[in-house]
């Protein structure tokens, strides 16, 4: 009988950071080159989910017109 190798889960690590003042995201998936850890918010299991976190988080704060606190992803 052939046993299936199961594939390692991936962890997304969110984070919340406050980037540098020159940083002028164009979008949502915008990452700053140089930024401030403020919070590790958690793990997530799915990067659709996790994308969606950082989705809403990011647009929130690209509509108030002056970014403090940006969210990222990690992946191992």
């Amino acid at each position: 009988m052939t046993k299936f190798k199961q594939r390692s889960a991936v962890v997304y690590h969110k984070f919340l950071v406050e980037p540098d003042s020159d940083f002028c995201p164009k979008n949502w998936r915008d990452r700053p080159s140089s930024y401030r850890l403020l919070e590790h918010v958690g793990t997530q299991k799915f990067l659709g989910n996790a994308d969606a976190w950082r989705f809403l988080h990011n647009q929130r704060e690209m509509e108030s017109g002056k970014i403090k606190c940006w969210a990222i992803l990690i992946d191992p």
